[in-house]
């Protein structure tokens, strides 16, 4: 959730190097890491052998390192603290307590949600979603349905759905995520008069709520009109950040919203979009994206550079 400091590194008499895929950590550490992951697997009778932000076992499945990592990192600095919390997690993939076969129709439609995922999930080695399967929010971010067990979440594709009623699914899904509540909510003032609002919750499903951009809205700022629309980022899944666009305070607020929203997106836990988009009461439109050299470029075109010309 936002607010969450960054770990500190006790200061070192030299800089150690980053590793290429899990950079967050130092090489040493990322080695230190993926050995506590293999061997929880070979504890649980399953050889895995590391790929590309990965493990593999010989029957093909793959299992992702990234938010593994994360959650490892957010409750120790220190390697010698991971094996716990790596063994649980390993555990529980190998042991999941139910799968959506074992689910009645109307079992699944009692736990299923709505969820958004990065486009780029859909490629991911081992993945049960296809393109057919999820579908689109705004670029880089698509919508697909999972399943709420009590100890994991589980996305809902593939043969899961053969003979299942989909549209029943995906009304259900869509309904129980947009209910989910905000639980927090935080109004920063980058100049006069321009405020970013950041809201999120523990919920895995959070930044679904921007499914139904009108209802968020009408939840956050009550019945004003919103002419200019408003600059939304969701940087990971339990957090987004608004900005309803007004005078001319506005072009500072959505700079600065947009590097927040990147710098919120990267190494996160269930990173989202390190992009900002401009809602205009009937789409998202990106207007930033990582400039690939550490920074954030702002793109005004079309429709959003004639709004954001006429600020005054």
């Amino acid at each position: 959730m936002f607010g969450r400091r960054r770990r500190e590194r006790a200061q070192e008499p030299q800089q150690q190097p980053q590793d290429p895929e899990l950079t967050f950590l130092t090489a040493e550490e990322a080695h230190t890491f993926r050995g506590l992951v293999i061997d929880a697997f070979a504890a649980g009778g399953l050889h895995v052998r590391p790929a590309r932000g990965a493990v593999i076992a010989e029957d093909g499945r793959a299992f992702g390192l990234w938010n593994l990592a994360v959650a490892c990192v957010k409750a120790s600095p220190d390697p010698r603290a991971w094996g716990a919390i790596v063994h649980g997690h390993v555990e529980t993939l190998l042991n999941p307590p139910l799968a959506a076969a074992d689910l009645s129709d109307q079992d699944m439609i009692g736990i299923v949600h709505a969820r958004v995922l990065p486009a780029a999930a859909l490629s991911e080695p081992g993945t049960p979603l296809t393109a057919e399967q999820a579908r689109p929010v705004a670029e880089g971010v698509v919508e697909v349905l999972a399943l709420d067990f009590p100890d994991s979440v589980q996305m809902l594709g593939g043969d899961a759905l053969a003979g299942r009623d989909v549209e029943a699914l995906w009304a259900a899904g869509r309904a129980r995520t947009l209910a989910t509540p905000i639980e927090d909510r935080e109004d920063l003032e980058v100049q006069p008069g321009a405020v970013l609002t950041l809201l999120s919750s523990e919920s895995y499903f959070f930044a679904g709520r921007i499914l139904d951009m009108p209802a968020l809205l009408h939840e956050v700022y009550g019945p004003r009109a919103l002419p200019r629309g408003v600059v939304v980022g969701a940087p990971h899944r339990h957090g987004i950040v608004l900005h309803a666009v007004e005078g001319a305070g506005s072009v500072q607020a959505i700079s600065a919203a947009a590097q927040f929203v990147a710098r919120s997106s990267s190494g996160a836990a269930g990173a989202l979009s390190p992009h900002l988009y401009w809602w205009d009461g009937a789409a998202l439109h990106t207007i930033s994206r990582p400039n690939g050299q550490g920074g954030v470029a702002v793109e005004a075109r079309g429709a959003f550079a004639d709004m954001v010309g006429s600020l005054h």
